[in-house]
């Protein structure tokens, strides 16, 4: 009990140096405009570091979580969210408990709009990257049907990042639906999923999740928004 104590608040005290998401990056500003595949759009060698990073994190992070967790303890975090058209942002609180629904680790919160699932190396977002690998051969895009997804992993000192700290990472994913004019895609999501990395128990902790989508807003200038923080597990 008394490790479980210092690893909540050694956790807090890097949440509280991790800065906000909202100031982190400009996802908004993009939501659409037209991107194009690029079949020479490659991830570099650092980008390739920095995914690997992220998925031995978030395993370790998913191995914690079973062991500590999973039944156990209760997930408590801050949902801010708006519609579309709406300016202010409402925030609210929420708790739920940890459990396991088969592969995934998920959050039992009765909120609407809440990320319930527990990032992990096999959650859909990654899950591509982390169990098949990558390399400075791959592109960054992945096609599903009439949409596509581009990640764009950052250093936790990157200014898209949205934190000045060498112990966190980003992974920012933009994802557009294809336009029956051309092959280019029009962006219409984007999500920014930052998480710690660091040795010991915090590995792959999540600390804050944003989410941006014109998809089903009547004027395509508009947006809704999801920005869910860590709090604390209890």
């Amino acid at each position: 009990m008394k490790s479980l104590l210092i690893y909540q608040l050694v956790f807090l005290c890097l949440l509280v140096a991790c800065g906000s998401p909202e100031e982190a990056e400009d996802a908004n500003k993009r939501i659409g405009q037209n991107i194009t595949p690029d079949s020479e759009d490659r991830f570099s060698r650092s980008e390739v570091n920095l995914i690997e990073t992220a998925c031995a994190a978030l395993r370790d992070k998913k191995e914690v979580f079973e062991r500590y967790y999973v039944n156990k303890r209760r997930y408590n975090g801050t949902l801010e969210s708006k519609t579309c058209g709406q300016e202010k942002m409402n925030v609210e609180d929420f708790s739920g408990a940890i459990v396991k629904s088969g592969n995934a680790i998920t959050i039992m919160s009765s909120l609407t709009g809440t990320f319930n699932e527990i990032i992990t190396d096999e959650s859909s977002e990654i899950e591509d990257v982390c169990q098949n690998g990558t390399s400075t051969d791959n592109v960054r895009f992945v096609k599903y049907g009439n949409t596509a997804t581009w990640i764009y992993p950052y250093k936790g000192t990157d200014s898209k990042c949205g934190t000045n700290s060498k112990s966190a990472l980003c992974l920012y994913f933009v994802t557009g639906r294809k336009s029956i004019n051309d092959s280019s895609y029009k962006i219409q999501e984007q999500e920014l999923i930052r998480m710690l990395t660091v040795t010991g128990t915090n590995n792959g902790v999540v600390t804050d999740r944003k989410f941006v989508s014109s998809r089903f807003c009547n004027d395509p200038r508009q947006s809704e928004v999801r920005v869910q923080k860590f709090v604390k597990i209890d």
